[in-house]
């Protein structure tokens, strides 16, 4: 297994994703959730250092969709060892072009070593 989103799988734990609706930060308080928004999502690597060490937890992300992209991905919370992925990750989804101003959205990761 490895990371995934939905049912998705790759090679060296696992990662899932989903989305969430959070308050606070500078974003708006109810941002979208990303797997609404955003059909071609990248799965992001769990890195293998969180492979060796079995380490796994659950990382929350929010970012602004504009242009059919997602940028500004900021980590809400998780465990540092992930942060990187998911930004990486993240910043490789395309997204519907939604008129208008950016628009605030949020994903949720679970990772976990197998």
């Amino acid at each position: 297994a490895g990371p995934a989103a939905g049912s998705a799988a790759a090679a060296a734990g696992a990662a899932t994703a989903a989305g969430a609706a959070t308050a606070g930060g500078t974003l708006p308080a109810a941002p979208l959730a990303a797997a609404l928004l955003c059909p071609h999502q990248v799965l992001p690597r769990i890195p293998d250092r969180a492979v060796e060490q079995g380490l796994g937890g659950t990382v929350v992300a929010r970012a602004l969709l504009q242009h059919g992209r997602l940028g500004q991905v900021r980590i809400v919370s998780g465990p540092r060892i992930f942060h990187a992925a998911v930004r990486h990750a993240m910043r490789q989804y395309r997204c519907e072009d939604r008129p208008g101003p950016p628009v605030p959205v949020i994903q949720e990761f679970r990772f976990q070593s197998e």
